[in-house]
């Protein structure tokens, strides 16, 4: 099973590193969160500038993108 994970306080979050220890007996679980804390941004429109995502790290038990 893929299973995708996000938050908006970072990639290396503790919760977002708790909840992801926790879905790996799953199976494969994705991260794509924001490299910093974004707290109350899910709202934003990016119109101008591009939205890059970086591949932070990549292993068995999935990837992990910073956007």
């Amino acid at each position: 099973m893929n299973v995708l994970l996000t938050n908006d306080d970072g990639y290396d979050a503790p919760g977002l590193r708790a909840a992801r220890n926790a879905l790996l007996r799953l199976g494969t679980v994705h991260v794509i969160a924001p490299h910093t804390e974004r707290s109350a941004c899910s709202h934003m429109i990016t119109l101008r500038r591009p939205i890059k995502v970086e591949l932070v790290s990549d292993s068995d038990t999935g990837p992990v993108y910073a956007v």
